[in-house]
């Protein structure tokens, strides 16, 4: 009985790492997201920097129009990677409750192979007991 408890804990232990990984992957494509948007952000505050730079000396409407449609390019990718960055939050939250309930598995089965460890240690114990008051008795038995 101990062996299959064993196997079961083990098993259980198993899906909780595995739903780890999971969740490890994805804090890390969650970083990776963001540390797109910085970089984007960063490229959007270099264009807006570029078109102010031709209204002060050469404009150039077709420059500026360019730079314009980078701009929403940008933009638009930057939306996208919050939206992405939504949804993983999302995973994460429904991961981080997946992990609870694996964990909550696996301390069950180690509970209950504690348990039935002390069951079996405690009936060991009393069988000796058992057998030792048999032997005192058959002793006592035969002297009389």
């Amino acid at each position: 009985m101990t062996f299959q408890f064993k196997e079961i804990k083990k098993y259980k232990k198993l899906i909780k790492d595995k739903e780890e990984i999971v969740l490890a992957t994805l804090i890390k494509e969650k970083k990776s997201i963001l540390q797109k948007i910085n970089e984007l952000e960063n490229q959007y505050i270099g264009i807006q920097s570029k078109i102010r730079a031709l209204y002060n000396d050469n404009f150039n409407l077709s420059l500026v129009n360019l730079y314009n449609d980078n701009l929403n390019i940008v933009s638009d990718e930057i939306k996208e990677n919050k939206n992405n960055i939504q949804e993983i939050d999302k995973k994460i939250e429904s991961q981080k409750i997946i992990i609870k309930n694996a964990t909550i598995e696996f301390k069950k089965f180690e509970k209950l192979e504690e348990n039935h460890i002390k069951t079996q240690t405690e009936l060991e114990k009393y069988n000796e007991k058992k057998e030792l008051d048999e032997i005192v008795s058959n002793r006592e038995f035969r002297k009389e």
